[in-house]
């Protein structure tokens, strides 16, 4: 049986109470609140020490790769990238998104369940070995979204960050669009109907790892504007089945996430006292970060009585991101990005990254290759979609 002909094997009813023992709630005044620092500046301010501790070392660098399982030799190898336009290894392009300065369920909406619904990235260059990252962020719009009142209320903020490097160079601009809803609340639940933990048989394993096997990188070999044509398909790019140690990982070291805020002992109570929407209390009776619940699908079943754990929709884009990565070449540049998903990735998810040239054209001395993207998962479901544009060299006369 195919790994898209398992899903649905194991069944979990949506609809059994109860709805789930983690409540937030969003209030009027949360959202006036909210909506009164629109257009506030948000700076990450660092000492020296951190500054310093925060350089884009190598082995930092390569951390970044390893976690999106992105073995570019840009990344990686620094004899190879010093023979590169470049001059040295470079960072995987979606460390952009870490320019933000805010987290939508940790500090806007304390305790809701935040779902990364749409975002856009457009970068101006690249950031360098040794270089640092300087986030700023601003607070675009907040509205009250929220269909039939019963269901438990929805929140949308949208906001814009800068990234820029330790000379004051910007790198690039991030937009990204945040639904936050109630836990615990039939709209919570709604974002999960139709979803099912997928379930692999030996034999889907070894597919996917021969699939893994067939990954083609464009590499030193370039890819010329004149060459390509409409309609040319990119090599498709996997990802997964994911897991619960790699989904951790990203939670921590690539969208942030809860290593913003959480402490442990008495770091972690005076947190609580400051924050108590951002804690339960487990199996233990002890306080415990709600973002833990979400992380593993027994406990997100356990405490919120949802089908599976959600992986994190900004993976995706570091994905999107490989698959054009690897199809321009160490001469091609990513400049643009658009990425909207209409579907949740649980837990276990396996993803196909895919894309088509839909146009080219020229832009000022640049020559732009658009690119429409999406992905897929083992149920055939489209999960991403959005467009590309990438800047790739023209032929030698």
């Amino acid at each position: 049986m195919s790994v898209r002909e398992q899903v649905g094997k194991q069944k979990f009813e949506l609809e059994v109470e109860p709805v789930g023992l983690i409540t937030s709630k969003i209030t009027d005044e949360d959202i006036s609140g909210i909506q009164k620092r629109i257009g506030e500046e948000i700076i990450g301010q660092q000492e020296e020490w951190q500054v310093d501790e925060s350089r884009l070392l190598r082995s930092r660098i390569r951390h970044w790769a390893v976690m999106i399982g992105d073995m570019n030799p840009l990344y990686l190898d620094l004899e190879y990238a010093e023979k590169t336009k470049w001059g040295t290894i470079i960072c995987p392009p979606g460390i952009l998104l870490e320019a933000g300065q805010l987290e939508p369920g940790i500090d806007i909406f304390p305790g809701s369940r935040g779902i990364l619904t749409s975002v856009s990235l457009q970068w101006n260059i690249p950031l360098k070995y040794k270089d640092v990252l300087f986030g700023r962020t601003w607070i675009r719009e907040v509205r009250d979204i929220t269909g039939d009142p019963s269901q438990g209320r929805v929140a949308c903020i949208e906001y814009e960050s800068r990234g820029i490097n330790q000379n004051g160079e910007e790198m690039g601009t991030v937009r990204e669009t945040w639904n936050c809803c109630e836990r615990g609340s039939k709209a919570e639940r709604e974002l999960f109907r139709g979803r099912e933990p997928a379930f692999y048989t030996h034999e889907d394993i070894e597919q996917i790892g021969e699939e893994y096997a067939k990954e083609e990188v464009r590499g030193a070999e370039a890819r010329y504007w004149e060459d390509v044509k409409i309609g040319d398909d990119l090599p498709p790019v996997i990802k997964g089945p994911t897991t619960f140690n790699a989904t951790n990982l990203q939670i921590k070291r690539v969208g942030r996430g809860i290593s913003w805020w959480y402490g442990a002992h008495g770091g972690a109570f005076e947190i609580e006292r400051e924050r108590p929407g951002l804690f339960f209390l487990n199996e233990h009776g002890a306080p415990e970060p709600i973002l833990t619940t979400d992380w593993d699908h027994v406990t997100v079943r356990q405490f919120q009585g949802l089908p599976g754990a959600i992986e994190l929709n900004s993976e995706r884009v570091h994905w999107i991101i490989q698959l054009l990565t690897n199809w321009q070449g160490d001469n091609g540049f990513v400049w643009k990005l658009d990425l909207t998903f209409p579907k949740l990735n649980l837990l276990g998810d396996t993803t196909w990254c895919r894309g088509r040239v839909v146009d080219k054209h020229a832009r000022g001395k640049d020559r732009v290759v658009a690119v429409e993207v999406w992905t897929d998962n083992q149920a055939e479901e489209k999960t991403t979609e959005g467009t590309a544009e990438i800047i790739l060299p023209a032929k030698p006369k």
